[in-house]
């Protein structure tokens, strides 16, 4: 009988051992991004995300190194203004711009018609920001906003909040986590609308009952003149709270 308590014993300590493991053989940095991301997930379920889109979506055990080297240089701030409307606008995006006028005409108009933008404008601001929907961006924003979140060390509010608007997005059926890609700092779609901007001001332009800016061209195009209508009424770029700048 001894003999056998003592087996178990041993049996018990030895699996308790083995589940461990993962823990102990964790850096202290894994273990406390890992803790991290765990409390967000958390955050997401209270704030009215389902746990199912949570999970999927922060299934990340590792911060994404390039958005942290990317968030420490931003070409607005460090080139010369007229370097970087070089490399912003050249020939060859005012020619594609006038091929997309054409092609996206009855779109523009209709914008222009409903929220009082030029179309001229709305169409610059979609080349400007996306190269027509071309260079939307390929970071994955839970991964991207988790990652500010648990490693970048400043706004660490504005990362969270954003990362949990991305999140509704998909709860509330406008878009799928796989759509989810864009900017370092979270902004995506073609006209790069950040989630809490994205929620607020995105219009379904097309009437299919969602507001998608990643595969809609109207939906895009519509929601960037509300915007826009909205800055110009305001007389200043809007942010999440009204005021300041709606993408980064």
């Amino acid at each position: 009988m001894k003999s056998r308590r003592f087996g178990s014993s041993r049996s018990l300590r030895a699996a308790a051992l083995f589940a461990l493991l993962p823990v102990i053989g964790a850096s202290p940095a894994a273990a406390s991004f890992s803790s991290c991301v765990a409390g967000l997930k958390e955050a997401a379920v209270r704030a009215g995300v389902s746990r199912s889109v949570a999970s999927r979506a922060l299934d990340i055990a590792q911060p994404d190194e390039k958005v942290l080297r990317l968030s420490e240089v931003q070409p607005e701030f460090k080139a010369p203004i007229w370097d970087y409307l070089g490399f912003l606008v050249d020939e060859q995006r005012v020619a594609d711009g006038r091929a997309m006028m054409r092609q996206y005409d009855q779109i523009l108009r209709a914008a222009e018609r409903r929220f009082g933008v030029d179309h001229h404008v709305i169409a610059a601001v979609w080349g400007v920001e996306t190269d027509y929907g071309r260079e939307a961006g390929d970071n994955y924003l839970p991964h991207a906003l988790a990652t500010l979140v648990c490693e970048g060390g400043r706004r660490t509010n504005f990362w969270r909040r954003e990362l949990i608007a991305a999140l509704k997005l998909v709860d509330d059926g406008d878009l799928q986590l796989d759509e989810l890609f864009g900017s370092w700092a979270g902004a995506f779609g073609q006209t790069q609308f950040i989630p809490s901007t994205y929620q607020r001001l995105a219009v379904d332009f097309d009437g299919d009952g969602r507001r998608d800016h990643v595969r809609s061209v109207a939906d895009a195009l519509g929601s960037t003149a509300n915007y826009e209508a909205l800055r110009l009424a305001a007389g200043r770029s809007l942010d999440d709270r009204g005021h300041g700048t709606a993408r980064l």
